[in-house]
């Protein structure tokens, strides 16, 4: 196996299976990828760069904007100052 990939509700407590963890993964609190390489556990969140893709894509530029009402960890920790 090389990897796998992590869905709700298990993102968050797959860290504590993690040999190393990304920083953008450890800042929010989930991963949602893990690669498998000797035999370690590396763990990665995508979600971010996913959204960031998909808002620029459609030009939707949310530097200085504040998300509400919604979580996924705090709408990925307010994306992550801006992917």
């Amino acid at each position: 196996m090389v990897g796998l990939n992590v869905t709700i509700p298990h993102k968050e407590s797959i860290l504590s299976y993690l040999d190393e963890i990304s920083p953008e993964a450890r800042a929010i609190g989930a991963s949602n990828v893990v690669h498998v390489r000797d035999s370690r556990l590396f763990g990665f969140n995508t979600d971010v760069l996913g959204v960031g893709r998909t808002l620029t894509e459609n030009h939707c530029d949310m530097r200085g904007k504040k998300t509400r009402g919604f979580s996924e960890r705090e709408a990925l920790l307010e994306l992550l100052p801006i992917f």
